[in-house]
């Protein structure tokens, strides 16, 4: 179920946490920059119960 409550971010950066974790591939990487990190869009962050979406990523909140 979505939430009403959403966040627009002019800037976005998304990093490996904790920094022990896999290392991500090329792949990953590129579709990170392209969609995040890089792209001067501004992204709407709705907040969901424990989880916020970003396109098509899902970021779990602990």
């Amino acid at each position: 179920m979505l939430s009403d409550i959403s966040f627009l971010a002019e800037k976005v950066f998304v990093h490996r946490w904790p920094h022990d974790t896999p290392l991500w591939n090329d792949e990953t990487k590129k579709k990170l920059d392209d969609t995040i990190n890089k792209n001067p869009e501004p992204k709407k962050l709705p907040l969901m119960k424990n989880l916020y979406k970003l396109k098509i990523l899902h970021f779990p909140i602990s």
